[in-house]
């Protein structure tokens, strides 16, 4: 997986406006990516569609597995305002092991 490369990739979608992927535990495959994206205001898209977008632009294995919906406030924050990405890791684990959309 590739996080940075993904992100930039998701990043180029006009949609989007912040995206972060990060590599969560999966129990069949060990571990796959999973995006955190919060959509421009008045913007729409899917996760269905997003993935679409990645697999037109990166090779199969670095497509995120799932895709999750954030609005700017619902991102772990340090207090100068930086995404924690080990928190968004811990967050999205939770997710992903539940099986939640």
């Amino acid at each position: 997986m590739a996080p940075l490369e993904v992100e930039a990739i998701l990043l180029t979608h006009p949609a989007v406006k912040q995206a972060y992927v990060v590599g969560v535990t999966d129990r069949e495959r060990g571990e796959v990516g999973v995006a955190a994206i919060e959509l421009n205001q008045g913007a729409e898209a899917t996760a269905e569609a997003l993935t679409a977008f990645c697999r037109e632009r990166l090779a199969s294995y670095k497509v995120p597995a799932r895709i999750v919906f954030r609005t700017a406030e619902e991102f772990p924050r340090t207090a100068t305002g930086k995404v924690q990405k080990p928190r968004l890791r811990e967050d999205l684990e939770r997710l992903h092991a539940g099986g939640a959309r």
